[in-house]
């Protein structure tokens, strides 16, 4: 329940939840790097720009492996590859940020009016899924053991930095949980406002997953993931990164709204589509 009471300070901070994952490709190895070339910069700022959530990190923890001079061309090209795939995924976001946002302009929340932007969304990462996940198997191929373990080691440090930053962190200051609060000074929400909508969800949730037990993805499976790229031996199918949770992650931002939009003034819900218009994510 406690990621839940994050989402619940502001409608519009679950857009947050819209953040894609990384991806995959087959298996070609290659021996140890004779004369590795040590990388101090991460990909272009272009390139990196248009990659979501842990696959923008990954590409910066290649940053610090040392690699061959055509491991890195090769690897470059994968990144440059998933920029372009993820620029869809990006402008489907967007239009979905940019609907809520008129919605909320005109006082009149509809999800069902939503329906061709979630479709898009839902549509875009199922395309991109695929190539993520067969990019991300290609590029085991490619990095022999130690470089593999400079690979995790450096996209665990990333992370846990994000999480103290406020990038994918749940407590404390930082974090969604920062970011809620942030949401609900701005829209100057009141207690009875959130114990209202904080109430609302948590009955709603509890509903809607009532019997059911969260899957092994959600608990630990990214990092169980992360420290398999370490063996000698690693695949991934379908299941890894499914498309099925981010349709999943705009249905929860929706049952957020529903709740939350109706709690809201007038004025609170023209300051969240002026904050959601400015907010990137």
């Amino acid at each position: 329940m406690t990621t839940l009471k994050l989402r619940l300070f502001g409608a519009a901070a679950t857009l947050a939840l819209l953040s894609a994952c990384s991806g995959s490709s087959d298996p070609e190895r290659t021996t140890a790097p004779a004369t590795p070339v040590e990388q101090t910069a991460t990909p272009s700022t272009e390139k990196t720009a248009a990659l979501p959530g842990k696959l923008g990190l990954l590409t910066q923890a290649l940053a610090k492996v040392s690699l061959r001079v055509e491991q890195k061309a090769e690897i470059d090209k994968m990144v440059s590859e998933a920029a372009v795939r993820h620029q869809a995924v990006a402008k489907a976001r967007a239009a979905l940020k940019n609907a809520v946002a008129t919605q909320l302009e005109s006082g009149s929340f509809n999800r069902a009016g939503l329906s061709t932007e979630v479709a898009a969304l839902e549509a875009a990462v199922t395309q991109t899924a695929p190539a993520d996940r067969a990019a991300l198997v290609r590029l085991h191929g490619i990095l022999d053991s130690a470089q593999r373990n400079q690979l995790v080691d450096a996209f665990q440090e990333l992370r846990r930095s994000a999480k103290a930053e406020g990038g994918f962190g749940k407590r404390g200051g930082h974090g969604k949980f920062f970011k809620a609060r942030e949401w609900a000074r701005d829209l100057s929400l009141t207690d009875e406002q959130v114990g209202t909508i904080r109430g609302a969800m948590r009955d709603k949730f509890q509903a809607d997953h009532a019997g059911k037990g969260r899957d092994g993805w959600r608990r630990g499976g990214h990092k169980k993931l992360i420290e398999a790229f370490r063996s000698d031996n690693f695949t991934l199918d379908e299941n890894a990164f499914p498309a099925v949770r981010h349709a999943k992650g705009a249905s929860r931002m929706l049952d957020v709204l529903e709740v939350a939009v109706p709690t809201l003034t007038p004025e609170q819900q023209k300051r969240a589509a002026e904050k959601l218009r400015a907010t990137e994510f």
